[in-house]
């Protein structure tokens, strides 16, 4: 059987005062407001003095509720670091835990941040824009499938060493190629920490995919290296003997065995999508793009971003 709780009206708050000047005992004063004793005696005691005003019980019981933890505490400050948050590309669940993590002066949670960015866009505001957009959906691909390509001698992803596979350590990396206009990308990710790198290739050859993929990795913790099928990778050999580091493949048309690297395309795809002239691209802003990638907390790193996880430091991004 459930209950329902309702706070004391102001007028129950004066039979109360009345009921006690009257002589009435607190037993047949909460039978007279067809309550419980106990929330008397709850009423009484948070208000102590002499007699009990009704009027001033009022007042204290709107500033307990007004003050409540659950009660949303909006505030200009609050509304400024979400402002900002969302510029930084940030979704509200990850403004709500990062706040959680930094702060102990401001809180909101993830449908607050929703709410408000509802009530924004049905008042003329246009804060919405600034959340991720649903990708295209999926479709199935008919027919027969066949190989992109065969390298001799390459090693299967069922081969990769355990510690790989678990995301126990640094330096094991996945790679792709994200395709462009006047220009493609060569992405990596290490696999524990989600930490993106990314390089500006003219054309898809396998020698410039190459010698990206090596410079990309030069100064990196590198164990293993996860690579779909793409004929841009099939100088693998040249990677593993330049970089000491050991080139796996994935199985063909399965991309969810290099999770993490599609996730992050996915993610730059929100900075540059497929019609995006990558010529108009330099370094310097490719490198900006990539770095406020690696700056934004991470649900499966527990709220902390991956530059935190990689260089194991912490730091302040909300505030």
């Amino acid at each position: 059987m459930s209950t329902t709780y309702r706070q004391l009206t102001l007028a129950q708050r004066y039979q109360i005062q009345s009921d006690l000047a009257a002589g009435f005992s607190v037993t047949e004063t909460a039978t007279r407001l067809a309550c419980h004793r106990s929330t008397v005696y709850r009423e009484l005691k948070r208000c102590p003095g002499s007699g009990y005003q009704a009027n001033k019980a009022q007042q204290a019981s709107q500033h307990r509720r007004r003050n409540a933890a659950k009660h949303s505490k909006f505030s200009l400050d609050l509304w400024r670091c979400i402002r900002q948050a969302l510029k930084r590309s940030f979704s509200p669940a990850m403004i709500s835990h990062r706040l959680h993590l930094e702060s102990s002066r401001l809180s909101v949670s993830t449908a607050t941040v929703y709410r408000w960015l509802r009530w924004d866009w049905q008042h003329g505001g246009s804060w919405y824009c600034y959340l991720q957009r649903a990708m295209r959906p999926y479709r199935r691909t008919y027919g027969q499938r066949s190989w992109r390509s065969r390298y001799d001698d390459h090693r299967s992803i069922h081969e990769r060493p355990v510690s790989a596979q678990e995301r126990g350590r640094l330096g094991d990396w996945e790679g792709d190629t994200m395709y462009g206009k006047q220009g493609h990308l060569v992405t990596l990710v290490d696999r524990k920490s989600r930490f993106v790198l990314a390089k500006k290739i003219a054309l898809r050859t396998k020698k410039l995919t190459t010698e990206a993929v090596v410079e990309m990795l030069k100064d990196q913790p590198r164990h293993t290296l996860t690579l779909d099928n793409g004929v841009e990778f099939a100088d693998h050999k040249l990677i593993e003997d330049r970089t000491a580091t050991e080139v796996y493949f994935a199985d063909p048309y399965a991309s969810w065995q290099r999770g993490s690297n599609e996730n992050a395309n996915g993610r730059l795809r929100r900075f540059i999508p497929r019609s995006t002239d990558l010529a108009k691209y330099s370094s310097q802003k490719l490198r900006r793009i990539v770095e406020r990638l690696n700056h934004q907390p991470r649900k499966c790193l527990g709220w902390r971003s991956s530059y935190e996880v990689y260089y194991g430091v912490s730091v302040a991004l909300m505030m």
